[in-house]
């Protein structure tokens, strides 16, 4: 998964390739800000410098394609879909002269990030009251909420009257808690909310999202 690093002002950002025999296609990208690495005027290191961290992939939805697709692909901060996870160990050092590696991770680094791979549990509490103020009037709209790999859906509106959908349903027991390697609520990052409308052809298709972070 060989990677492309632009610099864009006070941040690095890391494309990341799908790896192919004919050509490398550009799968989405992850950020990391200078300051959380590289010491400060006091000589205080970043907090990531050195430490294990989970960096969320992010870029265009699957199975589409275009100019806004490539944006998303190659800017995390305005794509619309989780695409995976790197686990990076960031190290700041000064030299003259800087070097673009690749090499073999040694087998002692390899154990010393096995506790960053253990599974941990959060609690999750979602409800969904209605939608307002929709596209439509009088018709089927469906809200979603998804962190990482994992997503909860409104389902099928119980009302549906003007630009107005009522759902009044919450995550259903079983389905409250989210597992994955994330060391801390922190390390989850992005939260997406879905708009998905009810086509004749084709069934239900995304038409708008918004996000938000945790932590």
């Amino acid at each position: 998964m060989p990677a492309q690093i632009p610099l864009v002002g006070g941040r690095i950002i890391f494309k990341i390739l799908d790896e192919d025999l004919v050509s490398d296609e550009l799968i989405g990208a992850i950020h990391f800000e200078l300051k959380d690495i590289i010491p400060d005027a006091n000589g205080v290191d970043g907090k990531f410098n050195g430490t294990y961290d989970w960096k969320n992939i992010y870029g265009a939805p699957l199975k589409v394609s275009g100019k806004v697709s490539d944006k998303m692909n190659q800017n995390p901060e305005i794509a619309s879909f989780w695409k995976g996870r790197i686990l990076v160990q960031c190290v700041a050092e000064e030299t003259e002269k800087p070097l673009l590696k690749i090499e073999q991770l040694p087998e002692e680094i390899i154990e010393e990030a096995k506790p960053c791979h253990e599974i941990r549990r959060y609690g999750i509490s979602c409800f969904f009251a209605g939608a307002m103020c929709l596209p439509e009037d009088n018709k089927e709209y469906q809200v979603s909420i998804r962190i990482a790999d994992k997503e909860w859906s409104s389902g099928n509106p119980k009302v549906v009257k003007a630009k107005y959908n009522r759902y009044n349903v919450g995550a259903s027991a079983g389905d409250d808690v989210y597992e994955s390697p994330y060391m801390s609520i922190a390390d989850i990052g992005t939260v997406y909310i879905y708009l998905s409308h009810k086509f004749t052809i084709g069934g239900w298709k995304r038409v708008s999202f918004w996000r938000c972070k945790i932590g």
